[in-house]
């Protein structure tokens, strides 16, 4: 079994809502030298089979299709085991 990691984040330039609304909270909370904060995600997928290139490609192509908006973001993948 493979297991696949992708970090998907924004692109730069691309407002972040969350990361803005997140900042906000901090800031209320008292921690005041906060610059910025971004958000993102981490999505783990477990293959069936023990074929590193196949699943490497694979995932490519759903980050292309699915889990990444190629418009406003950015994706790393990175297996891990």
């Amino acid at each position: 079994m493979i297991k696949v990691r992708v970090y998907v984040e924004h692109k730069k330039g691309i407002v972040d809502p969350q990361g803005k609304a997140i900042k906000l909270g901090l800031e209320n909370l008292g921690f005041l030298d906060i610059a910025n904060v971004l958000t993102g995600k981490t999505i783990d997928v477990d293959f069936k089979h023990d074929n590193t290139q196949k699943a490497l490609e694979d995932t490519k192509n759903m980050c292309e299709k699915m889990l990444s908006n190629p418009n406003m973001e950015n994706y790393r993948i990175e297996k891990i085991n």
